[in-house]
C-alpha cells in the first residue's frame, strides 16, 4: 500500500525506516464471512478536534511484537466494511499504551514465523497516516496482486536455487553426513 498508494513522505519514511534495520508488519482486514467467530476487525474514525483513532482487536499478525511500523487495514465504514489503509508508529502506539501486544503460541509448522496480537485502544494518528484515500484500501489491494504473484514466483525460484547450490556444494565436498544423531 505505502509503495503504491502512500504520499511522497510515507514512503521516504517508511524506506528510511527499514534502510536502518527497522521492522513493518502488516495488519490485513477480517472479511464479515470469516470473522464471525472472533470478531477481530480494526475500526478507524475521526477523532475530535482532527486526526484518526483506530480501536479493535486482531488475534494474529505476524511480526508485530518487533515491528516499528506497522499497516493496518481497518475499516472506517459506518454501515457497512469500507477498508482504509493506515501507516502507523507501532513504537510510539506501544509506548503510549494505544497498541498492546497479546502474546501467542509459535504457530504450528512455522517456527521462523513470529506472530502475536495486537489490541488497539484508541490509537492516535495524525491524518497524514492515511494510505491515499480512505476508503481505498480493497481497490488498492487488489491492484497489487499481479505484481504479488511476481514476486512469489521470484522468491520461490531463489529458494530452490540457494537449495540446488547448497546440495551441489555438498555433494563435491564429499563430505559424509552424521545420521546417528
Amino acid at each position: 500500500h505505502v509503495w503504491t498508494a502512500g504520499g511522497r513522505r510515507q514512503r521516504d519514511e517508511l524506506a528510511g525506516l527499514l534502510l536502518r534495520g527497522g521492522r513493518l508488519a502488516m495488519a490485513p482486514p477480517e472479511f464479515a464471512q470469516a470473522n464471525g467467530l472472533t470478531q477481530n476487525r480494526i475500526r478507524l474514525r475521526r477523532a475530535d478536534g482532527g486526526g484518526l483513532l483506530l480501536s479493535g482487536r486482531k488475534p494474529v499478525i505476524p511480526c508485530v511484537a518487533d515491528a516499528d511500523a506497522l499497516v493496518v487495514l481497518a475499516d472506517s465504514g459506518e454501515r457497512e466494511p469500507v477498508w482504509s489503509p493506515v501507516l502507523l508508529d507501532a513504537e510510539a502506539g506501544r509506548r503510549h499504551g494505544e497498541l498492546t501486544v497479546i502474546p501467542r503460541s509459535p504457530a504450528a509448522g512455522i517456527r521462523a514465523l513470529t506472530t502475536a496480537g495486537a489490541q488497539f485502544e484508541d490509537l492516535r494518528a495524525p491524518e497524514s497516516a492515511l494510505i491515499g484515500a480512505a476508503g481505498t484500501g480493497l481497490t488498492q489491494a487488489l491492484s497489487v496482486i499481479p505484481l504479488i504473484h511476481g514476486v512469489r514466483a521470484s522468491m520461490a525460484l531463489g529458494t530452490a536455487d540457494a537449495a540446488l547450490r547448497t546440495a551441489v556444494r555438498f555433494a563435491l565436498a564429499g563430505e559424509q553426513v552424521d545420521r546417528s544423531g
